[in-house]
């Protein structure tokens, strides 16, 4: 089947699986689409997103999201402070970057622990090329992700800041609680995707990236259907 694809940097995207909305979770989406209408940009607001993701956090598991950006690369910064145009017809990881340009994103949380959400940023403009190592934030760069908490990311945040997502307590006793994040995007690309396992299918360039790796549907076929169903 031919879905709507999620291209991301540093995201393989075998790491991903992709399989039509059931009703309930289009009439979500739209929802949130027409709640937020006012604070999206003129791009997003023209059209309704067309593809959500779901992120589960665990904590027992101290899951997190590293520092990093949605759709640009250091080398995108790095072409703007040359005065070049970021380039949307960019390969991120084997398939084409697929976000429509100028969208928002927005992040719609749920569950019972909250997570922190930072953005960072270079100290100065004539650090703007330092690794994202060295960013810094402060306090009004940092929000609490809670029950029904929406954040709308512009598209300008994901050039010139990096975020990232963890629990805010790393107490090794402290074990209880979950989070979702369900991710909504206005995406332009398509790929196949098989029906079994929603797995991608795999084009001749995605071939010369990853070579002979081992897909995850291939390797565990049952338990990615029973995660699916």
């Amino acid at each position: 089947m031919t879905l709507a694809n999620l291209a991301m940097p540093e995201v393989k995207p075998d790491c991903n699986r992709t399989r039509p909305m059931r009703r309930f979770e289009s009439a979500f989406m739209n929802a949130i689409w027409i709640e937020l209408w006012g604070a999206l940009t003129p791009a997003s607001k023209s059209r309704a997103p067309n593809h959500m993701q779901l992120v589960q956090y665990v904590k027992v598991f101290r899951s997190y999201m590293g520092k990093h950006r949605d759709n640009t690369t250091q080398l995108d910064v790095k072409g703007m402070t040359e005065g070049k145009e970021i380039g949307f017809k960019k390969i991120l990881c084997g398939i084409p970057s697929s976000q429509v340009p100028g969208s928002n994103v927005i992040v719609y949380t749920t569950g019972n622990r909250p997570m922190e959400m930072k953005f960072s940023y270079p100290a100065s403009q004539d650090k703007v090329l330092c690794e994202r190592k060295y960013f810094v934030t402060n306090i009004r760069y940092q929000l609490q992700c809670r029950n029904g908490w929406a954040t709308v990311l512009d598209p300008i945040d994901d050039i010139t800041m990096c975020h990232e997502v963890a629990f805010e307590n790393d107490d090794d006793n402290d074990i209880e609680g979950y989070r979702l994040a369900w991710i909504v995007r206005w995406v332009n690309g398509k790929q196949d995707y098989f029906v079994d396992t929603s797995g991608l299918r795999r084009t001749a360039r995605m071939m010369e990236v990853y070579g002979d790796d081992i897909r995850v549907d291939d390797a565990y076929p049952d338990r990615v259907r029973d995660i699916l169903s």
